[in-house]
């Protein structure tokens, strides 16, 4: 594991989850998730701070998982009550 105590655990989670929802979603989906959390220090990664590497690397995984040629490639539209309960996911 990347983090150690039980808080970076946690930031850890934040992190793949955020990862994985941005790279299915899309980049506005990050930028909703930036507005909603730019004061969270959990959220830190998203503008620099603390994991932010590991974010990149994340995301970079997951992109590369969703171009596999085994996975049918398919457009995901979601409504804005699924958006939202993502967002609930990733803050829980």
């Amino acid at each position: 594991s990347f983090f150690l105590t039980s808080k970076d655990q946690e930031i850890q989670n934040i992190i793949e989850k955020t990862a994985e929802f941005v790279t299915k979603q899309g980049p506005q989906f990050e930028q909703q998730i930036r507005m909603r959390e730019k004061d969270n220090p959990k959220f830190g990664f998203l503008f620099g701070r603390e994991g932010y590497a590991y974010y990149q690397l994340r995301l970079q995984a997951y992109r590369q998982q969703m171009q596999m040629p085994s996975q049918p490639q398919q457009q995901n539209v979601i409504s804005i009550s699924q958006q939202q309960q993502i967002y609930q996911q990733l803050i829980q």
